[in-house]
């Protein structure tokens, strides 16, 4: 595959439509704290970002060759001025 290699880490509504506009010229790699199952041509990983031997296990084989470009998209905990 042509392109390069893009890690969105956050798949809410807005990361989920970066990646897949992205993975129509590139490899994305998404990471998301909840298992869904795969989409399209995105990859997917699953961690929470808060707890770092997690993020380091999900991601260990996915992006072992290294990303180009890191996207970071995080949904707020709840929808308020203190959640964003």
């Amino acid at each position: 595959m042509q392109g390069k290699r893009i890690l969105v880490v956050g798949y809410g509504k807005l990361g989920q439509r970066v990646a897949h506009k992205l993975s129509e010229k590139h490899q994305v790699i998404a990471l998301k704290r909840s298992p869904i199952e795969q989409v399209g041509k995105v990859s997917m990983c699953f961690a929470d970002v808060t707890e770092s031997v997690s993020v380091k296990d999900s991601l260990h084989e996915s992006v072992a060759g290294g990303v180009d470009y890191l996207i970071y998209c995080l949904s707020p905990s709840e929808r308020s001025e203190q959640g964003y």
